[in-house]
């Protein structure tokens, strides 16, 4: 079991910290490129943002630098089951919120909405693969909890509305809490998180169609296959020494 309260913050620390400001300098900057610069847009938030900084990176680093196993970024069939249920427990809370931000636009396109946000793997590996284990490491179980929401925050802070930005937090803990039950991403990805991502984006104004659940099916395919090769070359590497 490890502490609720602990002080070893070392060069985890300093990564996740980095990271976190520089996903946010991406989203920021992102938001304030015209629509025009699809290209830009693509290469900036899309590429170096969502799929190295907050996947490819962070998996490099606990699986390749570290040598560390794939249950240290939450990924594990252990508690796979309470996972599951914390959940489908999560999902029944969040739909009402859900229905309601939907009504609020008439224009949306529901269903790729939904799947847009449950597959994008990048922002709960980010928030709690790799933010929350390592402030957890350094500082304990409870700060892991409120660090991993104010990370969350952080990067949608003068992109989002101040209104959302709260609300961010407070699902920041909520959803922190809930990961940190089980420590498994499955308890986050990919079925809380359409519908807990689906009410936030909905919120910060934005919808997604059809044409952003190809790239992102994409740059999901790309993520795991890469965790997958990373993870086996690892385990050749601990087997040969």
């Amino acid at each position: 079991m490890k502490p609720w309260l602990r002080w070893d913050p070392g060069g985890d620390t300093v990564l996740a910290v980095a990271s976190d400001i520089a996903m946010w300098a991406i989203y920021f900057a992102n938001s304030h490129i015209g629509t025009d610069h699809a290209i830009a847009r693509l290469v900036f938030f899309v590429i170096l943002g969502t799929l190295f900084l907050d996947v490819l990176f962070p998996a490099w680093y606990v699986l390749r630098v570290r040598r560390e196993p794939l249950s240290e970024l939450g990924i594990t069939t252990n508690r796979w089951l309470l996972a599951l249920v914390t959940s489908a427990v999560l999902c029944l809370i969040l739909f009402p919120g859900f229905k309601q931000a939907a009504a609020a636009r008439p224009d949306l396109n529901v269903i790729p909405h939904l799947i847009y946000n449950g597959i994008i793997l990048w922002e709960p590996f980010f928030v709690f693969s790799w933010l929350q284990l390592r402030f957890e490491r350094a500082f304990g179980i409870i700060p892991g909890i409120l660090l991993a929401a104010m990370g969350i925050t952080a990067y949608h802070i003068g992109t989002f509305p101040i209104s959302g930005v709260v609300a961010m937090f407070v699902f920041g803990i909520i959803d922190s809490s809930a990961f940190r039950i089980s420590r498994n991403l499955l308890s986050m990805f990919p079925f809380t998180w359409a519908l807990a991502s689906g009410i936030g984006t909905l919120q910060g104004g934005l919808a997604f169609g059809w044409n952003l659940v190809v790239l992102y099916s994409v740059i999901l395919a790309i993520q795991v296959v890469a965790i997958v090769m990373m993870a086996k070359t690892t385990a050749c590497c601990e087997t040969v020494a």
